[in-house]
């Protein structure tokens, strides 16, 4: 549409088809398949017929979708110019034969889906374990089938999409598609191939007078609509399909009807690509002459699918040649050749000048170049290669696997601060609520986790986190998404990766300041007031102290050691952060002794301030009031200034906001990083902590002796 599309690896033509059949089979084919089971489900009398025009609507939709899109792809220049053996089955020069090719798809498809969703209701509609039984076993049969079609090979043809779990979800897609959405460009070797998509249609046509009879012998006569019904239109789908089948086979040029049965697997035709095709389309939409770059555009593909290693090394022998005279494919970065040979190429074939190369960049695991002399034997050459891309290979994996695990540990406590405190609120709001001598406890309890949402939200704005930010804490995911923009390399929100590390960190404070402590805090009081009273506590109420008990001191633990342990906060500020040992064994040390610290302290305070407002609640009120003010005196002696240090929080009232927070945070929770200057600092940090376990115990005594 556009004179100059987006620049990609993929030509635009391809990356419409594609994401048309995603949108197909991902959010189409379910929204079919549910609204006929739902419709199947009802009853004669309350079933309409706008119900039943409304499928035929979805799979008239779908089916067109299909053929518009076949239309698409099988006509363009890219498709034709590059895969000639493949694309090109209908016809160009008889616009009746194209029109009665699209009417063919158009039929084919929608017969095959309407017997499909007929099927599947019927099944389901006896036994939902039954149909999820079968689907996964019909899909573990083509994954099989595809796996001796491809000649032994699993893994997906694309590079960026080779590996198990992309594979797999390619496969999943192809599976719903050759299930009830049959796209002919599913035929493509390297997708479903020839035979195995001519083999599929044939099965599922086959398969579905099965499934009906298996869903009425299981009691699905007693929930879908009268039988004679089914079979009839169950006949007439798989009817409509043959005719679409039958009129595309005629209609479609004949020099391409075996591309839809004649087995070829996606290695047979990169082997005929690499010696036969001399036309490119390159991904920048020009069109190259020649051998050179059309093996170039083979080499993005799967290294398992590549030709043989003689071939290869044949060809890279020019390599040296490739380098002075600079080809247009040889510098693009739709295409990126040189780093493919780099990285995928096998030893064996690279050239004596790409093996230089790459041991000249070449670091062993200390970060010690590798030292090569120039007039090494290529024999040596390709060994040491050989060496360092396996010593390489598995720091990869040792580097994934470091990834995975810390990625499972921060979702982990992520999840816990998110929903799982959450919900303990919750449930302890609904306890208390349930009493009318505790029902005024329950609404304190459902307005503190609601401030601190709020709260979170305008602290995200003002930091210039954004609208996505603000929101997610607004409904309380607001970990879960720092935690996934610290984790990936595509963030949600804009900034860079210090801020949202710092936001990641910030967070988690506020979490605790603003909710875990005070809630904590106050279910404790009202246990003590309702233990005063006579009245039955619940375990949910104990449960709930205790989880946020042992939630804040591992949540601190684990936020400080993540912070004082990051590359970039050690960057930065090398004079602060670092006390945590690099090795293990003895960082977990210092990581349990934060957890005792924390939650040895926020046991006390909680225990010493409950007891206090027991006692007296006005007296708790001036003397916590009094804590903060003092504090607040103290951090403008120390620092010069009581307002934050931060940009966006820097006025009067987010600088209230934030040392509430500190405050909140020191008495109860001290973070290690408070003691970063500009928080609290390193001395007013250590005089604050001497005092409140010094204050514990007065708070109890003034209490007691207030009680007498």
């Amino acid at each position: 549409m556009f004179n100059r599309p987006v620049q990609g690896s993929n030509t635009p033509t391809y990356t419409l088809t594609v994401t048309r059949f995603m949108q197909v089979v991902m959010d189409s084919l379910p929204q079919a398949a549910a609204q006929s089971f739902l419709v199947a489900q009802l009853d004669s009398d309350d079933r309409s017929w706008a119900m039943v025009a409304s499928i035929v609507g979805c799979i008239v939709s779908i089916a067109y979708l299909v053929a518009t899109t076949e239309l698409d792809a099988d006509k363009s220049l890219g498709f034709r110019t590059n895969f000639p053996m493949v694309h090109g089955y209908i016809p160009s020069l008889s616009a009746v034969q194209e029109a009665l090719v699209l009417l063919g798809i158009l039929l084919f498809v929608g017969g095959i889906l309407g017997a499909k969703l007929i099927a599947l209701a019927t099944l389901a509609g006896a036994s939902a374990w039954v149909a999820v039984a079968w689907c996964s076993a019909e899909a573990s049969a083509l994954f099989v089938l595809r796996f001796f079609a491809e000649g032994r090979i699993w893994k997906f043809h694309f590079q960026g999409a080779s590996g198990l779990m992309p594979t797999l979800l390619m496969h999943a897609c192809i599976y719903l598609g050759m299930l009830a959405a049959p796209f002919p460009f599913l035929r493509f070797p390297g997708y479903c191939g020839p035979l195995p998509y001519s083999a599929s249609i044939i099965y599922n046509l086959a398969i579905n007078p099965a499934m009906v009879y298996s869903g009425f012998y299981l009691g699905g006569n007693r929930v879908v609509l009268d039988t004679q019904h089914v079979w009839m239109s169950l006949a007439i789908g798989s009817g409509v399909a043959v005719l679409g089948m039958v009129l595309m086979g005629c209609a479609m040029n004949a020099t391409h009807r075996h591309t839809f049965y004649k087995p070829h697997s996606f290695r047979t035709l990169c082997d005929t690509l690499w010696e036969e095709r001399t036309l490119t389309f390159m991904p920048d939409g020009t069109v190259a002459a020649g051998l050179d770059p059309s093996r170039a555009n083979v080499l993005t593909y799967t290294s398992d699918y590549w030709v043989s290693i003689d071939k290869l090394r044949a060809w890279l022998a020019n390599w040296d040649v490739w380098e002075a005279d600079q080809p247009a494919w040889f510098t693009h970065k739709g295409i990126g050749f040189q780093n493919r040979i780099v990285q995928y190429a096998p030893v064996e074939a690279l050239p004596r000048t790409v093996l230089l190369k790459i041991l000249a960049k070449a670091k062993d695991s200390e970060g010690n170049a590798l030292c090569v002399a120039p007039d090494a034997t290529t024999d040596l050459l390709v060994a040491k290669v050989q060496a360092y891309r396996k010593d390489t290979s598995a720091r990869k994996r040792a580097g994934r696997f470091a990834k995975a695990v810390l990625a499972i540990r921060l979702y982990i406590v992520a999840i816990l601060i998110s929903y799982v405190d959450l919900a303990g609120d919750v449930l302890v709001t609904l306890t208390l609520l349930q009493s009318e001598t505790t029902k005024q406890s329950g609404f304190v309890t459902m307005g503190l986790t609601g401030f601190a949402q709020v709260v979170q939200a305008i602290i995200s704005l003002a930091m210039g986190q954004g609208g996505v930010a603000a929101f997610t804490a607004l409904v309380g995911a607001k970990p879960l998404l720092d935690t996934y923009n610290v984790l990936s390399d595509r963030p949600l929100t804009r900034g860079t990766k210090h801020d949202h590390e710092l936001a990641f960190t910030a967070t988690r404070a506020e979490e605790i300041a603003l909710q875990s402590l005070p809630q904590g805090f106050y279910q404790c009081l009202v246990l003590l007031q309702m233990a005063q009273e006579g009245e039955t506590t619940s375990w949910v109420q104990w449960a709930s102290v205790g989880g946020a008990a042992l939630s804040v001191a591992f949540i601190v633990a684990d936020t400080d050691r993540g912070t004082d342990t990051s590359a970039t906060f050690r960057m930065d500020y090398p004079l602060v952060y670092g006390y945590t040992p690099d090795d293990n064994r003895r960082a977990w040390w210092v990581s349990l002794g934060t957890f005792g610290f924390i939650g040895g302290t926020v046991v006390s305070k909680w225990v010493a301030i409950a007891t206090l407002a027991t006692a007296s609640g006005s007296s708790a009120a001036v003397w916590l009031a009094t804590e903060c003010v003092v504090l607040l005196v103290l951090r403008q002696v120390v620092e010069s200034s009581w307002r934050f240090h931060l940009h966006g929080l820097e006025a009067a009232v987010p600088s209230a906001l934030v040392h509430l927070m500190f405050y909140i945070v020191s008495v109860a929770a001290p973070f290690p990083i408070l003691r970063f200057p500009g928080y609290l600092g390193p001395s007013l940090y250590c005089a604050s902590v001497c005092y409140q376990t010094i204050a514990s115990p007065l708070m109890l005594l003034v209490a007691f002796s207030m009680e007498g």
